[in-house]
């Protein structure tokens, strides 16, 4: 299982120098470009994906989600003999790990707010990876469940505690899917 602890920066990716921090040797990045899509873009996505490309990871979606979208994609490929025969399904997804999931709930729930301008109190429990290592481990064991074999985990937590959360996810959450 791969997990994506840095992110390609790129002339470009970025959208300002702030979206950048350094933690020891990774680079933790994130692009947002939030777009409403109707059913009909999303089913174009994934057949793009099943057709042309290696992989699909969308964010913020569930496991259920993913696991729909996965088997939608593997109908595509099997009815397309010029798929990729090497194709990984992923998850694009925001993380806030604490000792107290309260506070890792709370810190995800602001981070995103202000990123997406709305009120994502009940929504971090939804699409995040949130709450007490144990609380992670237990989720992220749902998206392996459904067959994602690639993670991109981005932090959903204020600036002074990005490389706090990237340090529980490497020592306590990430070491049981090894």
């Amino acid at each position: 299982m791969d997990f994506i602890c840095r992110a390609a920066a790129a002339e470009g990716f970025l959208a300002s120098e702030k979206a950048r921090r350094k933690t020891a040797d990774m680079v933790v990045a994130c692009r947002v470009k939030a777009a409403l899509v109707d059913d009909a873009e999303l089913r174009a996505a994934m057949r793009r994906a099943a057709l042309h490309g290696d992989g699909w990871m969308p964010y913020m979606y569930t496991p259920e989600q993913l696991a729909e979208s996965m088997q939608t994609i593997a109908g595509l490929r099997a009815d397309n003999p010029v798929a990729a025969a090497d194709f990984q399904h992923g998850i694009f997804i925001f993380s806030a790990v604490h000792a107290d999931g309260d506070t890792a709930r709370k810190m995800a729930a602001e981070r995103l707010g202000r990123q997406y301008a709305q009120n994502f109190e009940n929504l971090v429990g939804k699409y995040a990876l949130i709450g007490t290592p144990a609380e992670c481990r237990q989720r992220l064991r749902e998206y392996v469940d459904t067959g994602a074999t690639l993670f991109m985990l981005t932090s959903a937590c204020p600036d002074d505690y990005i490389e706090e959360n990237v340090r529980l996810l490497a020592e306590e959450v990430i070491p049981e899917f090894r």
